[in-house]
């Protein structure tokens, strides 16, 4: 499915230290070409070059789930029932990232709806393979599924994070998150895991 992004395309192309150098540009077409090394794809891949190797940036749709198959970004195999009806609800949103066949990276999220507020939207995941990991891969994927959010009419974004993960923080500060302290979670049935 493809989504237009408020009438920002992704462009970005590799630095001399490995970094993806992305840009939003506003009010261009998907699938032009752009100058310098990079070229938009539509609106669900767009590719980033000039690294020595690309990385290709997609938004989950049915003709590309088929990728997720075989990835290993995710904490447990990708089930292919837990994949239908994901894809089958238009409140879940994936976005992830290819270099050559493999995904290296991949960030997730869900749109919520209240009776009485705005819908708003909750990141549920962020995951880079460990090899990829210092390259600007999760802070693209975290803006570009923050942009799918606004686009689908989300008027907030929010997520929670362990005190100690200091990589993940240090990201969400880059992106000009609030830090919200002195929150409390609380969960049933195992949902947070341990």
């Amino acid at each position: 499915m493809a989504i237009p992004l408020n009438g920002t395309s992704w462009i970005g192309s590799g630095s001399t230290d490995g970094r993806i150098n992305l840009t939003r540009v506003r009010n261009r077409v998907w699938g032009r070409e752009m100058p310098g090394p990079a070229i938009a794809g539509t609106c669900s891949n767009i590719l980033f070059s000039g690294m020595g190797s690309e990385a290709l940036y997609h938004l989950l749709d049915p003709g590309n789930a088929h990728r997720l198959r075989d990835a290993e970004v995710f904490d447990h195999a990708v089930d292919p029932d837990q994949l239908a009806k994901f894809l089958a609800d238009e409140g879940h949103v994936l976005v992830f990232t290819t270099i050559g066949d493999a995904v290296v990276g991949f960030a997730s999220g869900t749109i919520l709806l209240h009776p009485d507020k705005q819908p708003i939207f909750f990141v549920n995941e962020v995951g880079v393979r460990e090899a990829s990991r210092r390259q600007g891969i999760a802070t693209a994927l975290c803006e570009m599924l923050i942009d799918v959010a606004r686009a689908r009419g989300c008027k907030g974004v929010w997520l929670a994070t362990e005190a100690d993960n200091h990589a993940a923080r240090a990201l969400y500060r880059r992106l000009n998150a609030r830090e919200t302290r002195d929150l409390v979670a609380y969960d049933w049935d195992g949902a947070m895991g341990k």
